[in-house]
């Protein structure tokens, strides 16, 4: 099942579907990596978003042209990679996903939290016709820490930007608080890998038991 604010709703496939969200910074990538080490490739699907969109979102102008063009990139991604690993069974775990839209956008679209519920509820209605994770880990970090990753790795992150998206994420997984995992990524990556471990083999092992006896996750 995936999760639409506190409701659950059935997917109809026998893969499941686990995603990691997070600023830039958090750690995603690296425990991607050791999930791959540790589990893997036999009956488990690694994958991210963007899918095949190269470019930057700040190459485009305007807030409804990113919406629409990640939006774009999504439905590929779901039709070539998701859908078909879901239909044959598998687990799908992907490094960003429709929350990163939903995150993202509601930073450009209005910061104030008062309007976080009606932005989130309409691009709820846009993503419709998608599949939804049954467990999304967020990858919590502070702004100053995610920084200082990113310097770390040649990379840029500006404070305000952090900021506002982690208060972007903080308000989205409030809204579909069954699904989200909360982590601490600021501990170490062997801390880190450990429970994220302990989330996805939970979601294999309920896997397992829903071939043997028809449930749903």
């Amino acid at each position: 099942m995936h999760w639409f604010g506190g409701m659950s709703i059935t997917n109809g496939y026998p893969g499941k579907l686990i995603t990691f969200e997070g600023i830039d910074g958090s750690g995603k990538t690296t425990i991607m990596n050791q999930l791959k080490e540790i589990l893997g490739n036999n009956g488990i699907i690694y994958t991210k978003e963007p899918y095949q969109f190269a470019g930057g979102a700040l190459e485009l102008k305007y807030p409804y042209q990113r919406l629409f063009r990640f939006m774009e990139d999504h439905v590929l991604h779901l039709e070539e990679v998701i859908l078909p690993a879901l239909r044959e069974g598998k687990l799908v775990i992907c490094d960003r996903y429709i929350d990163s839209n939903l995150a993202y956008r509601c930073v450009d679209m209005g910061n104030a939290r008062n309007k976080y519920d009606a932005i989130i509820e309409w691009l709820e209605v846009l993503h419709s016709f998608s599949t939804w994770p049954c467990r999304t880990i967020l990858f919590e970090i502070s702004p100053k820490l995610a920084i200082e990753r990113c310097a770390n790795k040649g990379e840029e992150l500006a404070f305000v930007q952090a900021e506002r998206l982690v208060d972007s994420y903080n308000n989205i997984a409030n809204y579909y608080n069954l699904r989200f995992c909360r982590i601490n990524a600021a501990k170490d990556v062997e801390s880190v890998t450990g429970k994220v471990l302990e989330i996805v083999q939970d979601v294999m092992y309920k896997m397992a038991r829903s071939v043997e006896k028809n449930e749903e996750i």
